[in-house]
């Protein structure tokens, strides 16, 4: 038995011992409804699904889930359960017109009219009905039965037919037409007779033992989210019964987390600020105040929120200063979006750009991210990383009276193809024309 008892059925069965007494003992699993195997570990696809008015699940040839609807109902045969789920019922109109059987049709009439139909068509006595609404009371001791006599539900619900089976012995899994209270919100029994109770309602049993379901704070609920605690300041928890390490402010202003003492109980420690030390006494968040990091005026010389670090505390370990920095007397540890050295210029898509060449940068349309390079005369490229050709660094310049054309046959990687009238290796020399042999 102890080895059965430690045996697993997926929490959805029971453990059965069999051949106790035998070399071949074991344990099997009896499971539950839409569970399978050895261990109840399969999950039948019906388990999800819920076929109403008394329909049945079951697995088609591709073993998806379908509901079967029932066919059999009686006093009236030709009713038709239709639908997905079987939620469909229809009742032909010739039916309520002409069947003998009509008073027994539910929400047709008051529920007396239809508790009597069937009494009297399936020739049942009184007793085999009862359960159907003895022991029915409303909040002040008003009997159901009495309220039923011009209504099939009370005033705070609706009625709808629905396909159940009924407390006779002779019927024994027969299905009927019956009737169904859907109740307001607020209300609940069987004919929506009495008033559903406040969720976040303590009983005096519940008080005399201690419990409440919100210990620090406001019960609240709602049909969407259940029942919530608004708990008071200092706690925490879904009943509001823990204690908040980190309530009302004992950082003062600096990030509080929540840690587990050594004994377990809730505590709490202090994230400074950049801006800020800890305090090896109390283990609080101070801010310092050194002289060289605040102005004449008193004011800190690293803006939104920076750190000021004073030089002077740099070691052979801790060197944090740059040489720039090391004459200043002081470094800004500037908080995320905002720029050394005082943090007073914002953080732009063109702080970190790759521009070269003396190329400006201009962000995009004020993005913080995308930005371009605008490029010096004959550079090109994305970044301007492309340098501009021989001709325009310096054969344009060189060519005098011509024009400039790169060359791999020239050591200088350029020739200058003269201007008519010009000659020279630069086109530096003007023909000398004789008039007089132009015009002999």
């Amino acid at each position: 038995m102890r080895k059965c008892s430690e045996e697993s059925c997926s929490g959805h069965g029971y453990v059965l011992p069999k051949n106790m007494n035998s070399s071949d003992f074991r344990c099997e699993c009896l499971c539950e409804e839409n569970y399978s195997g050895n261990r109840c570990e399969i999950v039948s696809p019906c388990r999800d699904v819920e076929c109403f008015n008394r329909g049945k699940c079951f697995l088609n040839s591709d073993q998806e889930a379908e509901c079967r609807c029932s066919t059999e109902i009686q006093l009236f045969g030709d009713t038709v359960i239709s639908g997905n789920f079987c939620q469909i019922i229809e009742i032909p109109d010739s039916t309520l017109e002409n069947s003998e059987f009509k008073d027994c049709i539910p929400c047709e009439g008051s529920f007396q009219k239809w508790y009597y139909c069937i009494q009297n068509s399936l020739d049942v006595d009184s007793d085999d009905l009862a359960p159907l609404w003895e022991n029915c009371e409303d909040d002040e001791g008003n009997r159901c039965w009495d309220m039923l006599k011009r209504r099939s539900c009370l005033e705070r619900s609706k009625c709808t037919v629905s396909i159940d089976y009924l407390p006779f012995k002779k019927y024994k899994n027969k299905l009927f037409l019956t009737p169904h209270c859907i109740c307001k919100e607020g209300y609940e029994g069987r004919f929506c007779q009495k008033k559903s109770k406040d969720p976040c309602y303590t009983s005096e049993e519940e008080n005399e033992a201690g419990f409440y379901k919100c210990l620090h704070g406001t019960c609240i609920h709602n049909k969407y989210q259940g029942i919530r605690c608004l708990c008071e300041r200092g706690y925490e928890g879904p009943r509001c019964d823990v204690v908040n390490p980190c309530s009302p402010d004992p950082c003062e202003g600096a990030l509080c987390v929540k840690i587990n003492g050594e004994t377990g109980e809730p505590k709490h420690a202090c994230i400074c600020k950049l801006d800020q030390d800890v305090d090896s006494d109390t283990m609080k968040c101070k801010t310092p105040h050194h002289a060289i990091c605040q102005t004449e005026a008193g004011n800190p010389v690293c803006l939104h929120g920076g750190h000021c670090y004073p030089c002077a505390l740099d070691s052979e370990s801790l060197n944090l200063c740059s040489e720039p920095e090391s004459k200043r007397g002081f470094r800004c540890i500037c908080p995320p979006g905002y720029l050394p050295p005082f943090c007073d210029d914002s953080v732009t898509s063109c702080s970190f750009h790759r521009c070269l060449n003396g190329a400006k940068c201009r962000p995009v349309n004020g993005s913080s991210v995308d930005y371009i390079c605008e490029c010096r005369l004959g550079y090109t490229g994305t970044f301007c990383e492309r340098a501009p050709g021989i001709c325009i660094s310096r054969g344009f310049a060189t060519c005098v009276h011509g024009r400039c054309s790169e060359s791999n046959r020239s050591a200088r990687g350029f020739i200058c193809e003269c201007e008519q009238g010009f000659y020279g290796f630069d086109c530096q020399y003007e023909i000398e024309v004789n008039l007089a042999e132009e015009i002999n």
